[in-house]
């Protein structure tokens, strides 16, 4: 069946979407030629951009001046602009318009009934102090989330201005807790030392080795490994980032008696939860966060240390065996050189590597008799 839209001109295909959806960049109008296959999935694939942007052009027709914040919330998270980002930013957006939406009641209403011309920032700084005696950093991430929402509403035509962008934020002090090698070596002890916590141990001690964060380590597939060379492929969730690493051969023996076990499905380290396709599925956040701090209580790890923490051990180590930064960047994914400043600490340990390598003298006048 001729897909719509597709129509012929002088023995050749053309492809004559609306004018609208042209004018919004959604498709183009053009010349497709005479090969009837490549024109019909060409004319396919266009329909359903258009199809989406019909979509979400509904949400919009519905908005209006009088339009509650919750429908403007419903609009985002129906967009093009929602739906490019990256599965885990999705996750987290919608987790803190959903927090701020079902928590932030101010004067008996409800940050979601408010209409989105209604919205000031006296009450917008309400609701944050309100989070903030809570947690700073979490109400910090929610308003940065916030106020991405209301940029989205001026883009298109929704209000005037950002009631988000005027407020004032409380400053938290940069988390520099860092595991003790020790502390690693405790953990995966008593995680390898059972078959069905060996994909935890394995994640844990990627995230450590390779300065990844522990969420990508959970979604390894066997086909990001290469085992001949001993390198394994990420793409980083955050932004994209794909790093090349090169694996020890202590954990490519892990990988190696993982493989004999877990190699038939699809990945490196998953649950025991079958997925309905005759494979395993990966660890969720919340049953690897339970299983891992499971684990770190049986290894008698200090309370304050979390699984965040192994990304920022890994880079501190290096910093402070003065790995250049470039290097350093080269395995965690760093797009600037100035986002790893926050690993940097002022320890001892780091001065006196600093000196060996300035070459210091230990006498700089002449050496006492």
């Amino acid at each position: 069946m001729k897909p719509a839209y597709l129509v012929t001109h002088r023995g050749q295909w053309r492809y004559l979407p609306p004018i609208q959806a042209v004018n919004d960049g959604v498709v183009e109008r053009c010349m497709l030629g005479t090969d009837d296959a490549a024109a019909f999935a060409y004319a396919a694939a266009g329909n359903a951009k258009l199809e989406a942007w019909r979509q979400h052009r509904k949400h919009v027709k519905s908005m209006g001046a009088d339009s509650n914040i919750g429908l403007l919330v419903e609009n985002y998270l129906a967009s093009d602009v929602f739906k490019a980002l990256a599965p885990l930013t999705r996750q987290g957006y919608t987790l803190a318009l959903a927090h701020w939406q079902d928590n932030g009641t101010i004067g008996g209403r409800r940050l979601d009934k408010i209409k989105v011309s209604g919205l000031d920032t006296m009450t917008c700084q309400k609701v944050y102090d309100m989070m903030a005696r809570v947690s700073v950093s979490n109400a910090n991430g929610c308003l940065a989330v916030w106020r991405l929402l209301f940029s989205y509403a001026i883009r298109n035509g929704f209000c005037q201005y950002n009631p988000f962008k005027a407020v004032k934020k409380q400053t938290t002090k940069p988390r520099r807790v860092t595991w003790e090698r020790e502390h690693v070596r405790a953990f995966l002890n008593v995680a390898y030392s059972n078959w069905k916590t060996r994909s935890i141990g394995l994640i844990i001690h990627m995230a450590y080795e390779l300065a990844q964060r522990s969420t990508d380590m959970r979604l390894i597939k066997w086909s990001d490994y290469d085992s001949v060379k001993g390198v394994l492929v990420v793409v980083q969730s955050k932004r994209g980032s794909r790093v090349e690493l090169p694996v020890s051969k202590g954990l490519q023996q892990m990988l190696e008696q993982q493989a004999k076990d877990f190699d038939w499905q699809a990945y490196i380290a998953p649950s025991l939860k079958r997925d309905g396709k005759q494979g395993l599925m990966p660890y969720n956040l919340h049953s690897f966060n339970k299983a891992a701090t499971a684990l770190m209580e049986q290894s008698d790890l200090p309370e304050h240390l979390t699984v965040r923490d192994l990304r920022r051990t890994a880079v501190t180590e290096m910093i402070e065996e003065g790995v250049p930064l470039p290097s350093i960047s080269a395995m965690t994914g760093h797009a600037s050189l100035t986002s790893l400043t926050p690993y940097v600490r002022h320890t001892l340990r780091g001065a006196m590597n600093a000196q060996a390598m300035r070459n210091y003298p230990e006498y700089l006048m002449e050496e006492p008799s």
